[in-house]
């Protein structure tokens, strides 16, 4: 870099006008510039594909999942005896991130060969992480037919097609949801297997809302570290989700938009629906608390844990300023929790996000059903269903009820409901 020059400024004669001319060495006087350091991307942890836009990097879902270890200094020497498994679990998710690492390297073919990875899964026309396997392997073989690991399993497999294939599978359909199109399970799978297994809708909840508080509490990038005690509550070090203040999804509510739907589309009240008021209603049934098992809570913890390691840059990388392909690539894939501050160094406390994502492996209908019943909109999510497939209220209905009867409670100010009303004559 140069900033003097020896000879005459004006344009040599044998230079053509607007030419460039070109000095040799003997020519100039160099000046030494002191270097400018070099400077992290502005934002990070994020890249784009096809199949959800903008999203975590699959480098820093693998970064994220082997920092869980040393995350939260309950975990130091292998933990205590009440934190001793979380930590060990901690410990094996971590050394599984790291069996995942050589996809980045791959090209196409090497790419499919592998079943630990997926082309174009996080970043557009790279090899990535296969999330279904790392779903798989980190819930382990005894988890994995648990319906959760099913309904990724089902999501998962259709957002691998393109519009063509799709349209083969008959338990896929090619949507359309927040401006992005994909192949995703057929949203009658999505529904029916909401009301089949309603701990997916349960359970997912629980696992999202346990994450943002692990997260809140193993701070990085400059935020404060926090146990909102509104949802959370401290164990030892951990911060976890306080059950006792955990609302379950609205479970009735979704029986009610069953009965009431069969009534508007069909001019029925099919058992167990009752009449009242002019009005099919769902029996007069409390909710259960939640029954617990330690496969659920195995799960639930799984699930937390991975999603509580990738639960912040989520967030940012949904955010709509990095919305655009070009917004989205410009980050850089792994954030530095040093170079990186996102607080903007006011040691504020990371603000509890209203939507998160379920985590590896969950996205798009079955994602957003979660995410409906946890934010109490089953109601929206099961008319917007039923309203394109009315054919369906009839045995929806009562598949609803043999699923979520286990659920329920018969209140107390009830006595034995009435027979079911007739059809309506119209």
């Amino acid at each position: 870099r140069y900033n003097a020059c020896s000879g005459s400024s004006r344009r040599p004669q044998h230079c053509a006008p607007r030419s460039l001319y070109f000095y040799n060495c003997a020519q100039v006087k160099p000046t030494w510039v002191r270097p400018e350091p070099a400077s992290q991307p502005i934002d990070c942890g994020c890249s784009w594909s096809s199949l959800s836009g903008c999203r975590v990097s699959g480098e820093q879902l693998l970064a994220g999942l082997e920092a869980l270890p040393g995350a939260n200094p309950g975990c130091a020497g292998g933990g205590d005896a009440q934190h001793h498994e979380e930590c060990a679990l901690r410990q094996s998710m971590a050394s599984t991130a790291g069996k995942y690492k050589h996809c980045f390297a791959l090209d196409a073919p090497a790419c499919a060969a592998s079943p630990l990875c997926s082309w174009g899964e996080q970043s557009q026309g790279e090899c990535g992480v296969n999330e279904l396997h790392l779903l798989q392997t980190l819930a382990g073989p005894k988890l994995s037919k648990n319906p959760i690991i099913q309904a990724a399993l089902q999501a998962v497999t259709c957002q691998k097609f393109n519009e063509q294939s799709c349209s083969l599978h008959h338990t896929c359909a090619w949507v359309t949801m927040e401006g992005a199109s994909m192949c995703d399970v057929a949203p009658a799978i999505a529904v029916k297997t909401v009301i089949r297994y309603p701990q997916v809708v349960i359970d997912l909840p629980r696992a999202t809302m346990d994450a943002v508080c692990r997260a809140q509490h193993e701070a990085k990038h400059g935020y404060q570290a926090e146990c909102d005690s509104s949802a959370c509550r401290m164990e030892g070090t951990f911060c976890t989700l306080d059950e006792s203040k955990y609302e379950s999804p609205p479970i009735h509510e979704a029986m009610e938009t069953m009965c009431q739907q069969a009534q508007s589309l069909q001019r029925t009240c099919p058992s167990p629906c009752r009449m009242k008021d002019s009005v099919c209603s769902a029996p007069a049934f409390g909710v259960r608390t939640p029954t617990h098992s330690k496969e659920r809570d195995l799960i639930v913890k799984v699930l937390s844990l991975a999603a509580s390691a990738s639960v912040l840059y989520e967030e940012r990388c949904r955010a709509p300023e990095r919305g655009s392909r070009m917004a989205c690539q410009a980050t850089a894939p792994v954030c530095d929790a040093t170079a990186h501050d996102f607080a903007g160094g006011s040691s504020s406390a990371w603000a509890r996000p209203r939507d998160v994502s379920p985590g590896p492996g969950f996205r798009g209908v079955l994602g957003r059903a979660a995410q409906a019943f946890a934010a109490g909109r089953a109601d929206q999510f099961l008319t917007e269903y039923l309203e394109n497939h009315p054919e369906d209220v009839g045995n929806l209905t009562m598949q609803a009820w043999d699923s979520l009867s286990s659920l329920f409670r018969r209140a107390e100010t009830t006595t034995t409901p009435p027979p079911p009303a007739p059809a309506m004559v119209v």
